[in-house]
């Protein structure tokens, strides 16, 4: 009966694109995964793509390689954009410059962070003004005196 059940729960998910019923629900990196025991159910930015155990989990779909979906210059926008409502006295986002850090420290390299800079240039100068946390899956993070911080709307 145990074997008939699993048969049935794994043709629901699989034939409606659904979680499994006999699941356990994991949030890994941004990313939410319902594993059961034939197929698991992988959501990003609520798509559920489900697939046999045995499958590779592509985040193809996404904007990145890497799963996110922002693209790189989406996060640096909306970096730059949050910085200068919250953080900037200067008016011109001429005067920035945005990029994301190779540099991530070890302690988020699992974490789905990125480093994004922002750099205020000024006659040849080019000065750290902002540093931010990113999880790529959300868009929600922390500067470098742990405020919270949400580019993502």
């Amino acid at each position: 009966m145990l074997v008939i059940f699993i048969f049935v729960d794994t043709l629901q998910a699989k034939i409606f694109n659904n979680s499994p019923f006999i699941k356990i629900t994991k949030n890994e990196d941004g990313l939410v995964v319902d594993k059961g025991v034939l197929v698991d159910a992988y959501i990003v930015n609520g798509e559920k793509t489900t697939l046999f155990i045995w499958e590779e989990f592509s985040k193809g779909n996404s904007k990145n390689n890497d799963g996110s979906p922002y693209s790189n210059n989406e996060l640096e926008t909306m970096a730059l954009d949050y910085f200068m409502k919250n953080g900037s006295d200067l008016l011109s986002r001429d005067n920035y410059t945005v990029g994301i850090s190779e540099d991530v420290p070890d302690l988020y390299q699992d974490e789905g962070l990125v480093v994004i800079e922002i750099r205020h240039v000024n006659n040849g100068n080019n000065t750290l003004d902002a540093r931010y946390y990113i999880n790529i899956y959300t868009g929600k993070g922390f500067d470098d005196l742990n405020n919270d911080i949400i580019l993502a709307k």
